[in-house]
């Protein structure tokens, strides 16, 4: 299983949303991308955390950024899911948990004492260039703007254009059982991905 760390190339993927369209993460190139893992839909935890980047999606909007989420159910559990609760972002099927394996989110989980392979919830915030490390977070771990920073402005004009053209970095990732949102807590990882 793939541990990203600090330095290594996000793993780039194509699979499809839940209107059955083509998503390639290389394809993304100059926005900020939320790429949340969680294990199934329509499950209490899983829907908290889907209504937490619902609930602040138009901040993420206004950062130049997309949610994407990701969990081994298929298109039509996916429509459903995203009917049911509104929510505005896409969601990507990993049937074969390629995706999550790619991303070290494919682990041994363990539930009433039987272990099984399943997703950790967690996500990565991917973004074209790397923050300065002094900068402070602009959401929690819930998917909520946070009190502790303020998103600052992306680069405009020609910088950003060519920030456009350089590699994807990954620059937060959280995990753990409630690791939703953007750079809330957790460890940072500056990766790449291949051009």
């Amino acid at each position: 299983m793939a541990q990203i760390k600090v330095g290594d190339m996000a793993p780039d993927f194509a699979t499809v949303d839940d209107n059955n369209r083509p998503v390639k993460l290389s394809d993304l190139r100059g926005k900020k991308v939320v790429l949340y893992f969680y294990p199934k839909d329509d499950t209490p935890g899983c829907t908290r955390q889907a209504c937490g980047f619902r609930d602040s999606y138009s901040a993420v909007e206004q950062m130049n950024s997309v949610v994407m989420g990701v969990s081994p159910d298929g298109v039509e559990s996916h429509q459903a899911f995203k009917s049911k609760f509104n929510l505005p972002f896409p969601l990507l099927t990993d049937e074969d948990h390629a995706i999550a394996e790619a991303y070290g989110t494919w682990v041994e989980r363990e539930r009433d004492g039987n272990k099984f392979m399943g997703i950790a919830r967690s996500h990565f915030v991917i973004v074209a260039k790397l923050p300065s490390p002094a900068r402070k977070p602009g959401m929690s771990s819930t998917g909520r703007p946070s009190p502790g920073g303020t998103p600052t402005p992306r680069h405009t004009g020609s910088r950003r254009s060519r920030a456009a053209s350089r590699p994807i970095r990954v620059s937060r990732h959280m995990g753990g059982t409630g690791g939703v949102g953007m750079c809330g807590r957790g460890t940072p990882i500056c990766s790449s991905l291949p051009h």
